[in-house]
Parts: structure tokens; sequence; C-alpha cells
């Protein structure tokens, strides 16, 4: 269930294409936008990596919550689709973020990590790593 920190890189950089490295460039067809011709633009794929603590039994709640939350926040960019990797080590997993976000340093990843109100109730603590894939276009 718990996952290392090269695991959670590797499974990173499969959601990053090699061209983000590259910086692919799409142009778009011959119209003008504002009098700009042929315009450029770089799709940008970012990793948002969160973690939230809760109990065991609200993991798939979490999960759901989340997933709607994140669908709110970036609906207008992209269909965005979190990946879930479940912990129940709560200092690896914190760990685990905190080494994540210092090998790519912070512009690559924002980490938060959540804490769920139903880590309150004295069950035992569990929680999930997230990592959501971003698509962002901007002029070149």
């Amino acid at each position: 269930m718990d996952y290392s920190k090269s695991h959670i890189i590797e499974e990173i950089n499969k959601l990053i294409p090699d061209h983000n490295f590259k910086q692919e460039q799409i142009i778009t067809s011959g119209k003008n936008y504002f009098g700009w011709v042929r315009e450029r633009i770089v799709w940008d794929t970012q990793v948002i990596i969160n973690a939230v603590r809760c109990n065991e039994q609200a993991l798939p709640d979490v999960e759901k919550k989340i997933r709607f939350q994140l669908e709110q926040e970036f609906r207008s960019i992209i269909k965005v689709e979190p990946i879930f990797y479940d912990y129940s080590n709560m200092e690896l997993m914190e760990g685990v973020v905190n080494g994540v976000v210092a090998h790519y340093g912070t512009h690559t990843a924002v980490a938060d990590i959540l804490q769920d109100n139903s880590c309150k109730d004295g069950s035992k603590q569990a929680g999930c790593i997230v990592l959501t894939a971003v698509r962002l276009p901007r002029i070149a």
C-alpha cells in the first residue's frame, strides 16, 4: 500500500510528456487572433501533487471529494484525471511528498498535505498522495 519516493517520481515522469522539455509548439491554423499572425501555442504539462490524511474508512470518500474539487478548479482547462496512491504510514507519506518536491523544485509540484475531518474520530489513520496532470496552453 505504501509507495516510495522513487516510485512516485517515476509515476510523475510518466505523466510529463518528453516534448514538455523540448517545448512542443503547436501552430494554430492561419486565423489571426487580435491581429497576431499564426500564433504559437505551447502546451505545458504540470503535475500537481497533493497529500491527504484521513482515516481508513474515509479513503473512498476523500477520493470522490478531491476528484470533484480538482474538476471544479481545472475544468475550463482540460479533462482532469487524478491518480491516487494510498498510504497507511503517515510519516512515510509526508516524507515522500517533501522528497518529491525537493527533487523537482517548487515550480513542478505544488504540495499540500491536507487533513480530512475524518482524522479526528480516532480510527486507524491513512492517507493518499494525489497526482494530477494539468495541460496548460501558453503563447510562445
